[in-house]
C-alpha cells in the first residue's frame, strides 16, 4: 500500500473516532490514537459505548 494512502486512512480514522468520542464525553486523545491504529474497529467500538455523564463544574465562590 502506498504510504501516503495509509497516512490519509490513519488521519481519517483518528478524526472520526475522536469526534464520536467527544460527543460521548470520552477520552478524545485516546480514541484518536486507537482510531489511527485501527480505524474501523475503533469507530465501531466508540460508537457502541454509552455516553459518560458530564462532570459537574465547581461554582467557585
Amino acid at each position: 500500500m502506498n504510504p501516503g494512502i495509509a497516512l490519509v486512512i490513519m488521519l481519517i480514522g483518528a478524526v472520526i473516532s475522536a469526534t464520536i468520542a467527544s460527543g460521548k464525553n470520552r477520552s478524545v486523545g485516546g480514541w484518536a490514537v486507537l482510531g489511527a491504529l485501527m480505524p474501523l474497529i475503533a469507530a465501531v467500538l466508540v460508537s457502541c459505548l454509552p455516553a459518560e455523564p458530564k462532570a459537574k463544574e465547581s461554582g467557585g465562590a
